[in-house]
């Protein structure tokens, strides 16, 4: 939002962000959702979004995975909707910015509240920027270079990250659920709506796809017979998580990994 809104005020004319919403939306992300395309009007751009159902991210897996090159739990679930966003992106552009970096800097995680003493805060926030090549940066650039298109993160601009990590830890968080010095330089040029809202992640509703409509596929992907036949993971191993509570919310990502 921030960063739509900065290139209105620098260029003169804004972006056009890309989005993408599920059949299955949390209730807080639809209400931004709307919110959000209110923005052609007051911020300049227009507005692309893509509503994906479950036999849209089933027929794109695999070239999902392909591209992404990697098993990591976290990888794959949020590189599905990196891989939507950017292809919807590819059909007007070959270059999109992106928020990433944002929390790492700005303390935008809930975990960071539970430092409570500012240097050990600052040294985790460090630890969460450098750390961003491994997992944040990976599926981005694979998934925006699956389309043939560029990602590039204005956040992570090295006198961005200079100037932000100087900053006492202290002044990220001080009685604002996250990214407080970001909320308050966007409180001066977004909706109080959006400013405000709680941190919501790109959320991929795999649990309950896992126990209903995909539930039938995971059996079978993940029978004794075809687990044997691959010889990627061990059965017995595998069956324990198919067992009972095998759908919790902890298991279900395991079992979408799988």
């Amino acid at each position: 939002s921030i960063l739509t809104r900065f290139s209105r005020i620098i260029a003169g004319s804004g972006l056009n962000p890309a989005k993408i919403c599920f059949k299955q939306p949390q209730p807080e992300n639809t209400a931004f959702h709307y919110e959000m395309f209110r923005c052609p009007l007051e911020f300049g751009c227009d507005n692309t979004m893509l509503v994906l159902n479950l036999e849209d991210v089933v027929a794109s897996l695999p070239e999902i995975v392909f591209h992404l090159e990697s098993f990591d739990q976290d990888l794959v679930r949020s590189a599905v909707p990196c891989y939507f966003t950017a292809r919807i992106a590819s059909r007007e552009v070959k270059v999109v910015l992106t928020g990433e970096g944002a929390d790492e800097l700005f303390a935008g995680y809930r975990y960071y509240q539970d430092y409570e003493d500012s240097d050990l805060l600052r040294q985790e926030l460090r630890r969460s920027v450098q750390s961003l090549h491994n997992v944040n940066l990976q599926r981005v650039d694979r998934m925006t270079m699956a389309h043939a298109v560029e990602a590039r993160v204005p956040f992570l601009d090295h006198r961005v990250v200079e100037a932000v990590m100087r900053m006492p830890a202290s002044w990220k968080l001080r009685g604002c659920p996250g990214k407080r010095i970001l909320r308050g330089v966007g409180a001066q040029l977004l909706p109080r709506s959006i400013v405000q809202r709680k941190k919501t992640g790109f959320a991929v509703p795999v649990g309950q796809w896992a126990a209903g409509e995909m539930r039938e596929m995971v059996e079978d992907l993940l029978s004794e017979a075809s687990l044997k036949r691959r010889g990627l993971f061990e059965p017995s191993a595998v069956a324990y998580l198919r067992g009972r509570g095998a759908y919790t919310m902890f298991k279900r990502r395991q079992l979408w990994t799988l």
